[in-house]
This record gives structure tokens, C-alpha cells and sequence, in this order.
């Protein structure tokens, strides 16, 4: 079966995978045939899409080559597609989806030696008793391949198993951060004229600081824990917390949106995690 039958979030072909594939007692009928045109569509559709050259793995390390060369071609639905979400419940293609998107591979094909490694019978026993389903395991085993791109060597890990004759993987490696997490809380009381943020939570954020108007108007000192000289400096950790009213600005009224930032440095990411519109007189 071609295995572009069943790339992420194609729900309907991904019934026909489960029907064609796993005799499904429902679609099935007595003569071992599919019991609706539908699904004898998809099992056509698949067998055209397989005449046009779609090569199957047919080892473990052909499966690993399959799915870092759709990686590196940002071809992120083929590469998930690999991962056996028909089988095993804890597993989605969405997520493995954005998994890849994040997974530090070079831009081009990478040098790598990928040389033939066996069953371990170990690891597919272990794979059998994560399957939902009852299916055929044939070989299989773990891998860590180390890849060579343009910023140095990396280590590329996964698995690959054969189920029910069709080969499936995952890899796992260093991935990227996209964008910067955190948490807050934002106020605007319009009879004090005055905003308050709180930072409740950091995820892979450094910290968080603000944006938008706040970046137009000069502030007094000593804003957050590192005493910033105005607002689109002020550096907050998770627990931290500010109040600006009008007796806080130097540079004229506040009005707009002030946007919430969180920044991880050694990345270069900021990300917007909040905004709020204000208007504060000076005075």
C-alpha cells in the first residue's frame, strides 16, 4: 500500500488504511472483498498512487533514509506518515507532524552511514505490547545514526518495524525552539488608569518583557527585577509583577496596545503572549 494513503489528517483514506489493511469485521464481507465503493475507491486510489514510483523501505535503515530525506525536504506530512498512529493509541500524526518540524536536520541531504542493522527481538516485543491492534511484527529494532551537516555532527535516534509487511519509524533528535512560551496575566483598571502585568508561568522562555506602545513612550526606573530604566526593557520571571499608572511615565500619555513578549536570547525568538489596549494620562 502506498503510504501517501495515509498522510495526516486525511480521515477518510485513513478509514480505507484501516478497512483494506486490518480486515475490519464492519467492512468487510464473507469473500474477504471491501463492502462499500468507498472504500474500494481508496484501495484504487492507493494502487494508482503506488504505480507512479513511490518506492517502499523494505529494512530499517531504508525507513530511517525515507523519512530524514522527506525532513530535510520539509516534506513534514510524508515523513509522519511513517509513524504507526493506525496502530499504536498514543500516537498522533499531528504531533508527530510538528515533532519533525522542529527536529534539527541540515538543509541539504546529509553524509551519513546508515549500515544494515538486524531484528531486536528485545525492542519489537516491547512494540507488541503497545499495539492496539492484532498485527503481524516482523523485524525491527532502535537506531542512533550520526548525521553531518554544516554545523557539526548530530544524533539522529528512532525505530523502524515492519507491521503487517508495511515498514513504519519514528525519529527523534535535537529539535528547535520556534517560539518562546510563557504565561500572563494582564489588567487595565480605566478609573485608576493604570495596567498591571503578571508573568505565572515561563516555558522554554528566558523571560518576558513588553512591546507594542510601550515601546514609544520613555518610563521611570527601576521596572521588574533588573531595575529597567523604562518599559520595553523590563526583564520578568515567572512570579514577577508590575503596575504602571501615569505618575510612571516621562515621555508623554500611554495610549495603544501594549504587547507581552517572551524571549528566549540565545535563540533570537520573541514571541507575543498576550496584548492589551490602555490609555493612561501622564501627569
Amino acid at each position: 500500500m502506498n503510504r501517501r494513503a495515509f498522510v495526516a489528517g486525511t480521515t477518510a483514506v485513513l478509514g480505507g488504511f484501516t478497512a483494506g489493511c486490518l480486515d475490519d469485521p464492519e467492512t468487510s464481507d464473507s469473500d474477504g472483498g471491501t463492502g462499500t465503493e468507498d472504500e474500494n475507491a481508496d484501495e484504487s486510489e492507493s494502487e494508482s498512487e503506488a504505480d507512479r514510483g513511490t518506492t517502499e523501505p523494505a529494512s530499517v535503515c531504508e525507513t530511517f533514509e525515507a523519512i530524514l530525506d522527506a525532513i530535510v525536504a520539509e516534506e513534514y506530512d510524508e515523513a509522519a506518515s511513517f509513524a504507526p498512529t493506525e496502530y499504536v493509541s498514543e500516537l498522533s500524526d499531528e504531533n508527530v507532524r510538528q515533532q519533525y518540524e522542529t527536529l534539527v536536520v541540515p538543509a541539504e541531504r546529509p553524509e551519513y552511514s546508515c549500515d544494515e542493522i538486524g531484528t531486536d527481538e528485545e525492542f519489537t516485543q516491547s512494540i507488541a505490547s503497545a499495539i492496539d491492534e492484532d498485527v503481524t511484527i516482523g523485524a525491527g529494532s532502535e537506531f542512533a545514526v550520526d548525521v553531518e551537516g554544516p554545523e557539526g555532527e548530530t544524533t539522529i535516534g528512532g525505530f523502524a518495524i515492519e507491521l503487517d509487511g508495511t515498514w513504519y519509524g519514528l525519529l527523534r533528535g535535537d529539535t528547535r525552539s520556534t517560539e518562546a512560551r510563557a504565561g500572563v496575566v494582564l489588567e487595565f483598571d480605566e478609573d485608576d488608569e493604570e495596567f498591571t502585568i503578571e508573568v505565572t508561568s515561563i516555558g522554554n522562555a528566558d523571560y518576558v518583557t513588553l512591546g507594542g506602545a510601550a515601546e514609544e513612550f520613555d518610563a521611570a526606573d527601576n521596572y521588574g527585577p533588573t531595575d529597567a530604566d523604562d518599559l520595553s526593557r523590563v526583564e520578568l520571571g515567572v512570579g514577577d509583577r508590575i503596575t504602571v499608572d501615569g505618575t510612571d511615565l516621562t515621555g508623554g500619555d500611554l495610549e495603544g496596545t501594549v504587547t507581552v513578549i517572551a524571549v528566549i536570547e540565545a535563540d533570537d525568538i520573541r514571541t507575543q503572549v498576550g496584548r492589551i489596549d490602555v490609555d493612561i494620562t501622564n501627569r
